[in-house]
């Protein structure tokens, strides 16, 4: 019985020293990602930490390290600490804003982060890290609204404008949203339209210009703009785009008879699809507005 107890203490104890050793040699990074901001084109170096380290350190210097140039320590003001909570895992993230905005300027760089960013429920703090930007994977965070219920907005020399039904649904489209934990990101970040906050789906409640937002952190965000009108104007403005869409149809037309020429037979079925479908159009929209559904960004 002595022996088989002493058996069984042996194996905890061997137990007990494994994952000790296992969790040494965990990573202290476990995903190291870059971002481009799509609407100020910064880049975003994001560093996800080992889960194991749940609490804020201090804020840490940053280096930039790049052969045959002097090292350069990036301002305060362009690292941000954030640790996110999804499920039953922890995500301790450094977010670093690059001095340039174009990424090949990096090529041969190394990112140098002091210790102590995190620590863990002992007090024990990350150690210094040093990042090289070619292995970095990237991230994305890219929003497009939809509506089922849009309007055409057709003009001869204007860009057109995002325009919708107002008291109709927009969804946020959060599909091309990708860092560590897609998941926990899109949970992370909140939805707003100027100081209100909302959700996924957003119901313009009176006419005019509306820009939805959703943040992650300061440096991590994607916005878009739509315009809303009510049924008259919604009614005209399509009416109007059908009639501008039968003034380009002789250029339609014209293309469509080049795109004849070729093998595909494309040009053909666009020929007649375009001589059959845009008249109607036109004449229909002076009855009902031809809503759409479609996605915009």
């Amino acid at each position: 019985m002595k022996k088989l107890v002493a058996v069984i203490l042996s194996l905890i104890l061997c137990l007990s020293c494994a994952t000790t050793a296992f969790a040494q040699d965990d990573p202290v990074i476990v995903h190291a990602a870059l971002l481009c901001n799509e609407v100020t084109s910064d880049l975003i170096v994001i560093l996800t930490y080992n889960a194991a380290f749940l609490h804020r350190g201090k804020l840490p210097q940053v280096t930039l390290q790049t052969p045959g140039a002097a090292d350069t320590v990036l301002p305060a003001e362009n690292v941000i600490w954030e640790i996110y909570f999804y499920g039953y895992n922890c995500y301790p993230q450094l977010f670093i804003r690059l001095p340039e905005q174009d990424e090949r300027i990096y090529e041969n760089t190394v990112l140098s982060v002091e210790a102590g960013v995190f620590k863990d429920i002992d007090g024990g703090l990350t150690p210094a890290v040093t990042q090289a930007f070619d292995s970095l994977q990237y991230a994305k965070w890219n929003i497009m609204g939809h509506s089922n219920f849009a309007i055409p907005d057709e003009r001869l020399k204007a860009q057109p404008k995002n325009t919708v039904l107002a008291g109709k649904p927009v969804t946020t489209n959060t599909d091309e949203i990708y860092g560590i934990d897609n998941e926990m990101w899109k949970g992370a970040g909140t939805f707003t339209v100027g100081e209100e906050r909302i959700g996924a789906q957003f119901v313009p409640q009176a006419p005019g210009e509306y820009t939805v937002t959703f943040r992650l952190n300061a440096f991590i965000w994607d916005a878009y703009t739509f315009t809303a009108l009510d049924e008259a104007h919604a009614h005209r403005q399509g009416m109007r785009s059908s009639f501008v869409s039968l003034l380009k149809l002789p250029r339609l037309l014209a293309d469509s008879i080049v795109a004849i020429l070729l093998p595909s037979g494309i040009g053909l079925i666009v020929f007649w699809s375009s001589l059959l479908t845009v008249p109607l159009e036109a004449f229909l929209s002076l009855f009902r507005t031809p809503y759409q559904s479609v996605s915009f960004d």
